[in-house]
Formats: C-alpha cells, structure tokens, sequence
C-alpha cells in the first residue's frame, strides 16, 4: 500500500512538473490553477481510497436531488409513469 502511494506521488510529481512548466511558459494561469484543484481532488480521493475508506457513489446523491424534480416535471407535463 505504502509502496503503490509512494509510486503514484512520483509520477504525479514528475507529470506535474513538466505541465507547470508547458503551462507557465505559456502563460496559461487559469489552466494552472485549474490542474492543480483537479490533480489535488484527484490525488486526495486515491489516497483515500488506497488506505481503504469507502467513498461514497456521487450519483446516488445527484439522483436524490434530481429525482424529486423528475416527478415534478412528470407531472406538470401529464405523463403518467404508473
């Protein structure tokens, strides 16, 4: 486990570099910070899901939100759905 976290920092590290410095010279700020949210985001859910916590399943969030508005849309529109 340790090992397999250690390998992904390295690669990410030595990915991340030659992206900060394609982007820099390019004067691409926005995309930099963009990368780093999406790569911190992303490196903080492997390593979680590497020392083994569960983490939860985003759609069954989403359709608690959407399906109430699905029903209400359903039933402004006359569509019965049995």
């Amino acid at each position: 486990m340790i090992a397999k976290l250690i390998l992904y920092y390295v690669i990410i590290a030595a990915v991340s570099f030659l992206d900060y410095k394609y982007l820099g010279m390019k004067n691409q700020k926005n995309a930099l910070y963009i990368y780093i949210i999406i790569l911190l985001i992303t490196s903080v859910l492997f390593t979680v899901h590497t020392i083994g916590v569960t983490i939860p399943n985003p759609l069954i969030g989403l359709r608690y939100i959407f399906e109430p508005v699905g029903k209400i849309v359903e039933k402004g529109l006359g569509v019965d759905t049995g």
